[in-house]
């Protein structure tokens, strides 16, 4: 009697803290509640702790801005914490706890953002799709092993024309897929206007005609050198 494999279940493995009030954690969310929608058995794998202390009064939905928060497990990365913001991350235990959970349940796909991922599914032989928001640190060897040659990875989702490029070195370009962040607009459509924000915050344009914002952290590898170069000519 021919025994029948159940469907494969879709992880997205983050090495983000969810919640959490770094920006990247938002495009992982958002994309998770993406592909639950497409794809299920879905669940966004995250951080978490052995004993926590849940917080009732804060919604992970309205946090993020989604309608139906998609399954989320948690792999254990300290004892003790408490949501919903972790303080200081400890991601080599976490990391060790994913990949050991992956070599007892491999009936599934990942879709990751982290590169060392590829190394793992390579050596537990899992499907993978890989997000790339940086350019490669893979080198000589390793490019041939866990990209152009590793038979359990089923694409490259590619954040820019750059990244794309460099991708379709080593991959078919059947196997790339050049995708932008996108950005919801709904948020923005029910804020007051240009002229009554500026009032609130007492901005007066006087004699200038352009107003130049920059919102982010000021940390290295962010662009705000440039900005602050350029700001020096203007």
């Amino acid at each position: 009697m021919r025994s029948h494999k159940t469907k494969p279940e879709l992880i997205y493995l983050s090495m983000a803290g969810i919640p959490s009030r770094s920006a990247n954690s938002i495009q992982t969310m958002k994309m998770a509640s993406a592909l639950a929608e497409a794809y299920q058995p879905f669940r966004l794998m995250t951080a978490g702790f052995v004993w926590v202390r849940n917080r009732p009064d804060i919604s992970i939905s309205s946090w993020y801005g989604i309608k139906k928060l998609p399954k989320i497990a948690r792999m254990p990365e300290k004892l003790f914490g408490s949501y919903p913001f972790q303080a200081s991350r400890n991601t080599r235990v976490y990391s060790a706890f994913c990949f050991l959970y992956f070599l007892f349940s491999r009936n599934c796909i990942l879709y990751t953002r982290e590169e060392k991922v590829l190394k793992w599914s390579q050596w537990l032989k899992i499907p993978i799709i890989f997000e790339a928001h940086l350019e490669p640190s893979f080198r000589g060897d390793e490019v041939t092993k866990f990209v152009s040659s590793n038979p359990c990875l089923l694409g490259v989702v590619a954040i820019s024309p750059y990244l794309s490029k460099i991708y379709q070195r080593a991959l078919p370009s059947s196997k790339v897929l050049y995708c932008e962040d996108g950005v919801e607009t709904d948020a923005y459509d029910r804020l007051p206007s240009k002229g009554k924000l500026r009032h609130q915050l007492k901005i007066k344009m006087g004699q200038f005609s352009k107003l130049v914002v920059y919102t982010g952290h000021l940390y290295k590898d962010r662009g705000i050198e440039t900005i602050i170069d350029a700001a020096k000519h203007c």
